[in-house]
């Protein structure tokens, strides 16, 4: 069953001493981008972190959030790095040195920077193998979201294709009618031209108008392409890039269709292909 791209998943883990919260967020994307956001002391753990998530998913833009709150009674003494508060008040001196009505931010903004604070006498190995635990489960249950909304996408997409499959066969059914009827037309018209033209070259003229419009190549090819995405939806595969070249395909032929219509009926069967194939199109953007 193919996985959706849109999840988001909070996980918490309390200490004595600490609490820590994933969050992920993953959204649709041609590839797979990752984007960590920890804070400075756990940011070791970044290339352990992102060999787990490049294990188990393949496309989409995936943010992931660590939150670190020591608890009240946690006895660790804080202390403020004074030279890195120097080199950010100047460079804010610069800033308002060039803009001078920005504002010039809180004291309680310039202590939440990066690096402004420092924790001495604070042992963090406890604290990131849990970080690293906490992110394997939030993992999997991102995992478990996209998996359930894949699912939904999934029966969307085989109801969509059911939906041509019937439009194909009212064609298929239309198909020896519409022949007759362009052949017929295509006599008259050559009736009231041919003049001296021989009966067989104008057969053979026939034949070969009657082949040009004839439908039969396109209506194969779009039922070999559902049933090719049919197949595609039953595996549990990254199937996202392949059902998209799949429906830019369909639409192909659909287009063609479309320009060979040549009554009424057709044409309204070709449209509804089309407009079901757009939105199958819609939907497979969200697929992995």
């Amino acid at each position: 069953m193919p996985k959706s791209m849109t999840a988001f998943v909070t996980q918490k883990y309390n200490h004595e001493h600490y609490e820590l919260i994933w969050e992920l967020h993953s959204v649709n994307h041609r590839y797979l981008e990752v984007k960590f956001h920890v804070p400075e002391v756990f940011s070791d753990l970044e290339p352990e972190l992102r060999k787990q998530l490049k294990a188990r998913l393949h496309r989409g833009k995936i943010t992931c959030r660590l939150h670190y709150h020591p608890s009240i009674g946690a006895t660790s003494e804080i202390q403020i790095n004074s030279k890195r508060l120097e080199n950010l008040a100047a460079l804010r001196q610069q800033i308002m040195t060039v803009m001078p009505d920005i504002a010039s931010g809180s004291v309680t903004e310039l202590l939440n920077f990066p690096g402004t604070l420092i924790a001495n006498g604070t042992d963090y190995t406890d604290s990131k193998k849990h970080a690293l635990d906490l992110f394997e489960q939030s993992l999997t249950g991102l995992i478990e979201i996209r998996e359930r909304e894949g699912a939904d996408i999934s029966k969307v997409l085989q109801q969509r294709v059911d939906l041509i499959e019937v439009e194909l066969a009212k064609i298929h059914q239309m198909r020896p009618s519409i022949i007759n009827k362009q052949k017929e037309k295509l006599e008259q018209r050559l009736e009231s031209i041919k003049a001296d033209i021989d009966e067989s070259r104008i057969s053979q003229e026939i034949v070969f108008h009657l082949q040009k419009l004839d439908v039969a190549e396109e209506l194969d090819r779009l039922q070999i392409h559902c049933d090719e995405i049919k197949r595609l939806l039953r595996q549990a595969a990254v199937i996202g890039r392949r059902l998209d070249f799949l429906l830019q395909e369909c639409n192909r032929e659909a287009n063609t269709l479309a320009a060979k219509s040549a009554d009424a009926d057709s044409t309204h069967a070709g449209i509804n292909i089309k407009v079901t194939i757009e939105e199958m199109r819609e939907q497979a953007q969200n697929i992995e």
